[in-house]
This record gives C-alpha cells, structure tokens and sequence, in this order.
C-alpha cells in the first residue's frame, strides 16, 4: 500500500506583501473566505444506509476518495470568474479502475470515473458549502458512469493464455455533500452521501460518509507469527498526531489540523474523527 505525503508552502512574498501593508497603516476588512476542498486525499468513512454491502469494494467501509474545485472562465475568457465555482469528486474505487485499463492501453470514450457539477461560492453562515443537491441549492452533482466492454490487452499470462480484461459497468453518485470551510478549517471536513451501483451484477449500495483530509494511514507493522518478520498490522494511534515524534520514528506529524480530535480506526487502519463532523453528521 502507498501513502502519499503532501507539504503544503508558503510563499515569503505573500508574507512581505503583508507585513508592508501593516507598516504603511493600510486598513482594510479580512476578506470572507472562499468555498474551497482540501487538495489531496479525502479518508471517507462509510456507513450503509441500505442494500447489498458486497456490492461496493468487497464489502469495505472506507477509503481515500479525492475532490478538486474549479472556477470557470469570465465572458471573455480572460479571467477566471470566481462566482461561477465547480467541484469533482473521484472515489479510489473507480479512480484505480481507471488507471488500470488505461495503462493497459483501453482508451475511454465518455466513460467517467468522477462526478462533476456545482459547488457553492461561499460558505453561509455555519461556514458550510454546498454542493449534490444539499442545502436545497447545489444542483446535483454528474454520475460516475465506467461501462467498459471486454478488452484484450495483447499479452499473454505464464499459461500462454490471453490476458483479457472483463467487461464491468459501475456507476457512482455523491450526493448531498457539506464541506466546512473557514480560514481555519479550510475544507478538510466534508459529510455526505454515495450511492453504488454494479449494473451487471444488478447490485446497489447505499452510503453516508464523513470524510477527513487528509488522509493518514496508522497501521503499524507488527509480527504475529514470531517469526522475526511482520505480518499484519495494528493500530497506532500515535500516527493520527499532527506532532512530529522523531523518537518514534515520526519526522512528520500527520497534517490532521490540531484542533481535530481522532483515532485510528482499528479496522480500516486509517486516522478519523472521534467527534460529530464540524458541518454536522450527514
């Protein structure tokens, strides 16, 4: 398994911008924050609502899903127009699907592996942005739709026997997302709902989720059998930390905000929230 770790920069010039505005007397109002999605891997923690829980990624009730937002241009494309703000949404599920028939060489015609469509300008007054129909406002969010045919990938296995990738059609839909965004928190919170379809085994699966940026795996390796060698994994709760530990091992905290409270969950091996999401359970 591969974990990513992403550093956020912050640019000096930014800071010398202020401090000078600061010096000369400038005054001004903190401008309201826009409606942003931290970038990089969500941890959703899933929980059925209802159908066949098999149906969607062997019965697992978490993983890392992505979302990035976009502006659209103005009138004459010169600019972006930062009232006119959407939003993608990709499950790991799909996503991997994706990458693999792609580096096997199948090209995708309009199949898609994310959902698309509008996300809010700003936060209201809860600092919640909207966007899947939630709220009554967000116009809902396109489907996932990967209805991929058969594909022979021109190889052969240590058999001599064709490699032939099996037809499957998925379709994914996210609904009824809230993302808390303040300078503070700026959109690493988000509830929800996901709903799974496999359209040839005629199965479905609906969810809620909350999901956590970013995501941080805590297992830690452990040898079960005695053998001197790992094995398995525990969990550490002490990966979920924001506070770098190098005297066990942690050069880096976890990048969870501080103010968060979390564990590691002991069966999906991952950080998440141990208190009612701050946009309110889904």
């Amino acid at each position: 398994m591969k974990h990513r770790i992403q550093k956020v920069l912050v640019g000096a010039m930014g800071l010398a911008s202020a401090a000078f505005f600061v010096f000369a007397g400038a005054s001004c109002e903190q401008p309201t924050i826009q409606c942003v999605v931290g970038h990089g891997p969500f941890f959703a923690k899933y929980e059925l609502i209802s159908g066949d829980a098999s149906c969607y990624n062997d019965g697992a009730l978490g993983e890392d899903i992505g979302m990035s937002t976009f502006l659209a241009p103005n009138e004459d494309r010169s600019l972006a127009d930062y009232d006119d703000r959407s939003i993608a949404i990709q499950s790991t599920t799909l996503g991997q699907l994706a990458r693999d028939r792609e580096g096997a060489g199948f090209t995708f015609g309009e199949d898609k592996p994310y959902g698309f469509g509008k996300y809010s300008t700003r936060p209201d007054a809860n600092n919640i942005c909207y966007t899947g129909g939630a709220n009554g406002t967000a116009t809902a969010l396109s489907m996932a739709d990967m209805n991929i045919e058969e594909f022979d990938t021109g190889e052969v296995d240590d058999m001599g026997n064709p490699v032939i990738l099996p037809a499957m059609h998925y379709q994914q839909e996210w609904r009824n997302i809230r993302t808390y965004v303040t300078a503070g928190v700026p959109g690493t919170q988000a509830v929800g709902e996901m709903v799974f379809r496999n359209v040839d085994a005629g199965c479905e699966a609906s969810y809620k989720f909350v999901a956590l940026f970013p995501s941080v795996f805590c297992g830690r390796e452990v040898d079960t059998d005695g053998d001197g060698e790992p094995d398995d994994y525990e969990p550490d709760n002490d990966a979920c930390s924001p506070v770098a530990d190098p005297a066990k091992g942690r050069v880096f905290g976890s990048g969870i905000n501080p103010d968060f409270e979390t564990t590691c969950d002991p069966q999906l091996l991952h950080c998440v929230l141990t208190t009612d999401p701050l946009t309110g359970r889904p």
